[in-house]
């Protein structure tokens, strides 16, 4: 008899229509058949796998993805619409991804790219690098550099992870067009372009050996969580740039070398500076700003000074202390360019004040002011009525600007007081009894003096005569005119000389003497055609002595001719004041008592239609 196989006797007595009955088995070799049963199946399932796929699930994963890049031809935008200083663009070659997207909304791609892909073998190790090895590669961005609202102040552009590119690996670099002016960027630094005057932007790369480019071979301290690519940050001015102007409450103090009797000061408004700071050493600022401010327009390459609000009354003052270690102001010269539009318009005033909004000199376009007299303090004044520019200058071009400057000279001996007149050669004949001299202080009264055309006339003429200080009418009660305001003067005739006229009273204890005489010539159902304003015998009010004016209100005035009359067409006001004013012992209205054809030492003639 043949022997059998212990592991297949159990089959042996197999019997159609019974029950297998197997001995009984230990339960760690069932679970063992189990765990072998299920790791048959996944071997099967992997071979499925192979053979559908021809790979294997390891060999999938490990594969390199080549990414091909798009190009776009449309320039990427990087003008600030915020109001951040700059603009910054950022591409990512991790994640591919741009900081921007176009204005259409679209996905923002580089200008040209030739023989160069993305590679990604893994999350977080991706890199550009060359197709074909043998092949130079090169990859562009372009960017649109034009701007409507703002100019380009500076471009800052910066790569990170490119020092593959150094001995001969490849070429960074950034071009402004259409000067084709191109510059390296370097390897972990900054490339910066000043002040760039170019429409666009080109930043690319050429690879000439089989490099990675933005790899994992560079870290950036300077770059925060920036880890590789490339930066672009465009910093943008408006080209409309309106500036608060500071001010100071403190006068300005001419401080002059020691030793010296002269100093210059000016101001720029160019580049908003002064040539001198406070004595403290803080920057010098004007004394009031009320809604005026300098206004920066590039698009017209202009600076200047303007309304805050157009068409709201404005007004800003420099104020400045002239004492200097007991010297006496000799003189003061100032120029102010740049008034043209305001005097052309009427549209404000530019003085130059002893007091602030009182004793001022009003400029005119392209004068140059010079007040000899005694005086401690100034003020430079500019009043605006209507939304003009005023000390305005262009941006590029011209150097030194002075906006305004003032001169002053001093002198340690005291200025004379007193004037020499001439006599008359033909005498006077005058009872015994009358004073050589006599003197009469000028009286005042807050009257307005009416001129109203007389019956079937079309005009009115008011005069004054110094001789016997005297008027051509009255007030409506019938009581003499007087002037509306007298300060320190008085009428004088001086039978010595042979003359009369008026001047300061007490010419030092008080620095100068004023009078003010106020008009009204509003004719209802008349329009004034013209208005003639003439003075006589005021000769010794030349070089500062002193100043006649009339006046809209005390922001505008006008000086009267010492030879010759005022003439003002059309007038737009039916009311005026005119002042007279003496810094000096001088003497106005000076006309020789036998000289009968000097009486009308104020003339004024208002004619209606």
């Amino acid at each position: 008899m043949s022997s059998q196989n212990p592991t297949n006797a159990k089959y042996s007595t197999l019997s159609l229509g019974e029950p297998i009955r197997l001995p009984p088995s230990h339960p760690g070799k069932i679970i063992a058949k189990i765990t072998t049963a299920f790791i048959g199946v996944l071997v099967v399932s992997a071979t499925i796998l192979v053979a559908l796929s021809g790979t294997t699930p390891s060999s999938h994963l490990a594969a390199p993805s080549h990414k091909a890049l798009a190009t776009q031809e449309e320039p990427i935008h990087l003008e600030n619409d915020s109001q951040n200083r700059y603009v910054e663009f950022q591409y990512d070659p991790i994640s591919g991804k741009y900081s921007h997207v176009n204005k259409n909304g679209s996905r923002i791609n580089p200008f040209v790219v030739k023989n160069v892909e993305r590679h990604s073998e893994k999350p977080y190790d991706a890199y550009l690098h060359k197709k074909d090895k043998n092949e130079e590669g090169s990859i562009y961005w372009k960017f649109n550099l034009k701007s409507t609202e703002k100019i380009l102040e500076k471009l800052e552009i910066r790569m990170v992870s490119i020092n593959n590119i150094a001995d001969g690996g490849g070429k960074a670099e950034a071009c402004l067009q259409p000067s084709e002016v191109c510059k390296d960027i370097p390897v972990g630094g900054v490339l910066i372009f000043e002040k760039p005057e170019s429409e666009t932007l080109t930043v690319g790369i050429k690879l000439f050996k089989d490099i990675q480019l933005f790899g994992r071979d560079e870290k950036c301290t300077e770059c925060g969580k920036f880890e590789r690519g490339f930066t672009v940050k465009a910093f943008w001015k408006s080209l409309y740039l309106a500036e608060k102007i500071t001010t100071q409450n403190k006068l300005i103090q001419f401080n002059p070398n020691s030793g010296d009797n002269y100093v210059k000061f000016t101001y720029s408004i160019l580049n908003n500076t002064y040539s001198h700071d406070n004595i403290d050493g803080s920057p010098v600022a004007p004394y009031f700003v009320d809604k005026i401010e300098r206004l920066v327009d590039r698009t017209n390459n202009e600076v200047y000074l303007r309304q805050e609000f157009p068409g709201v009354f404005s007004n800003m003052y420099w104020a400045f202390n002239l004492t200097n270690d007991g010297k006496l102001v000799e003189k003061v010269v100032i120029s102010i360019p740049g008034i043209e539009e305001l005097t052309n318009n009427r549209a404000g005033v530019v003085e130059a004040c002893e007091n602030i909004h009182e004793d001022c000199n009003i400029f005119l376009e392209n004068e140059t002011l010079t007040i000899m007299q005694q005086m401690d303090t100034l003020y430079i004044s500019i009043t605006l009525w209507k939304d003009i520019s005023v000390l305005k200058t262009k941006l590029k071009g011209v150097s030194n600007v002075e906006s305004f400057k003032i001169e002053v000279y001093w002198t340690t001996t005291t200025p004379g007081s007193i004037v020499t007149t001439k006599s008359s050669t033909t005498p006077i004949t005058e009872p015994d009894h009358q004073p050589d001299i006599s003197t009469t202080p000028l009286t005042e009264s807050y009257e307005i003096i009416q001129l109203k055309p007389e019956t079937g006339r079309d005009y009115a003429k008011f005069t004054y005569d110094v001789i016997s200080n005297t008027y051509s009418q009255s007030y409506e009660d019938g009581s003499p005119v007087k002037p509306y305001l007298a300060s320190n003067v008085e009428h004088v005739v001086d039978r010595r000389l042979n003359v009369a006229y008026i001047h300061m009273k007490e010419p030092i204890n008080k620095r100068i003497g004023l009078i003010n005489w106020e008009f009204d010539f509003n004719s209802p159902g008349r329009t004034v055609e013209k208005l003639d304003i003439k003075l006589a015998g005021m000769d010794e009010i030349v070089n500062n002595g002193g100043t006649a004016n009339a006046c809209q209100h005390v922001f505008k005035c006008t000086a009267i001719p010492t030879n010759g009359s005022l003439t003002i067409e059309k007038p737009q006001f039916n009311k005026f004041f005119m002042r007279i004013e003496l810094f000096k012992n001088i003497k106005v209205f000076k006309t020789e008592l036998n000289d009968r054809s000097s009486v009308e030492s104020i003339s004024i003639v208002v004619y209606w239609s």
